[in-house]
């Protein structure tokens, strides 16, 4: 059991996400130290309703939505950071 602490990220969609505006900075209360990318989606899926239903309707997480941080694909298990920057993108149109 960590502390609870603040991690404040900012998620942009491409191509953007109309409803987006308030979702795009995100401030989430994690308990632990360390917070990986599945500790984020779990918070902001439990968090944001209409997030959950843009990222489960058109951006399958499980297979599909890319996250990017600092340029590169976010891995499985990988940390956030307070003040990453994060983007979500669609999968490629035919594959």
């Amino acid at each position: 059991m960590g502390e609870v602490r603040e991690v404040e990220v900012l998620i942009e969609f491409f191509p953007p996400y109309r409803e987006s505006s308030g979702l795009n900075v995100k401030r989430v209360m994690i308990d632990g130290n360390a917070t990986t990318i599945e500790d984020l989606l779990q918070v902001l899926l439990t968090d944001v309703q209409s997030l959950h239903k843009h990222i489960l309707l058109q951006y399958p997480w499980q297979q599909q939505i890319l996250i990017i941080k600092n340029n590169s694909p976010v891995k499985e298990g990988e940390i956030i950071k307070d003040k990453d920057h994060l983007f979500f993108l669609p999968p490629l149109i035919g594959g």
